[in-house]
C-alpha cells in the first residue's frame, strides 16, 4: 500500500507540474484539484496509521476521488469559451483521465480495492451523465435514433454537432470500457498475488526440506 500513496503522490506532482506551464487563469482551478486529489490521497493513509482506518475509510476516499475527478471531468471551467456545454464534455476522451485512475489502483496490489475502484468509477461517471441528461437543454441520441429512423445525412450531422446532444451510444461503450478494464486489472492482480504466495510457499517446503540436512 505505501507504494500505491506514493505512486499517486507522483502523480499529482506531474500533474501540478503540466498544470503550471498554462496561464494562471487556467492553471489556478486545475492545482487546486489537483491539491484536493494529494490530500484525498494522503487522508487514509494517515488515518490507517493512526488505527482511525482501515478498508472502509479507503473505499469512501475511493469514492469521493471518483467523484471528484467526474465533476472536474465533466462541468466546463469558468475559462472555457462562452457558450460551452456540459454536453460536450461529454464528447470528449475525458473519460480516459477515468481510466488511469482506474489503472492506478494496480498499484495497491488488493483485488477488492480494483474492483471496488471500478465501482465507483462507473457510479460517479453514470450519476455525471444522468445529471447532465436531465438538463432541459440536453438532446439524447443513439446510434439506433440516428441511423435506423431514416434521417438524412445532414440531419444527422447537424445532430451530432448540436452543442447539446448527448450520445447514450457512447456513453455506454465509456462504462463497458471501464467494467472490462477492471475485470482485467482485478483478474491480473489477484493472479500475481497467487503467484507471489505460491511462490513464498515453494520456498518455505525446500527451506524446511534442506534444513535436517543442513543440520547434520
Amino acid at each position: 500500500m505505501p507504494l500505491f500513496y506514493g505512486v499517486g503522490l507522483l502523480r499529482c506532482f506531474i500533474l501540478s507540474f503540466w498544470a503550471s506551464t498554462l496561464p494562471f487563469e487556467r492553471s489556478s482551478g486545475y492545482l487546486l484539484a489537483i491539491a484536493a486529489f494529494a490530500l484525498l490521497g494522503i487522508a487514509p493513509y494517515v488515518l490507517t496509521k493512526r488505527g482511525y482506518g482501515g478498508p472502509v475509510v479507503v473505499a469512501a476516499f475511493v469514492l469521493l476521488d471518483a467523484c471528484l475527478l467526474t465533476y472536474i471531468l465533466i462541468v466546463p471551467p469558468s475559462f472555457y469559451v462562452e457558450g460551452w456545454t456540459p454536453q460536450i464534455n461529454l464528447r470528449l476522451t475525458n473519460f480516459l483521465f477515468m481510466a488511469i485512475f482506474l489503472v492506478s489502483m494496480a498499484l495497491s496490489n488488493s483485488p477488492w480495492l480494483v474492483v471496488w475502484a471500478g465501482v465507483a468509477s462507473v457510479l460517479a461517471c453514470t450519476g455525471g451523465f444522468l445529471w447532465i441528461a436531465g438538463l432541459p437543454d440536453t438532446v439524447l441520441s443513439s446510434s439506433r435514433d440516428t441511423l435506423d429512423t431514416g434521417m438524412s445525412p445532414e440531419a444527422v450531422i447537424r445532430l451530432f454537432l448540436d452543442r447539446n446532444t448527448v450520445s447514450v451510444t457512447a456513453f455506454s461503450s465509456q462504462i463497458v470500457f471501464l467494467v472490462l478494464t477492471t475485470l482485467i486489472l482485478a483478474v491480473t492482480v489477484w493472479r500475481s498475488r497467487h503467484l507471489v504466495r505460491s511462490q513464498v510457499a515453494a520456498w518455505q517446503l525446500r527451506f524446511e526440506d534442506l534444513r535436517p540436512t543442513c543440520g547434520r
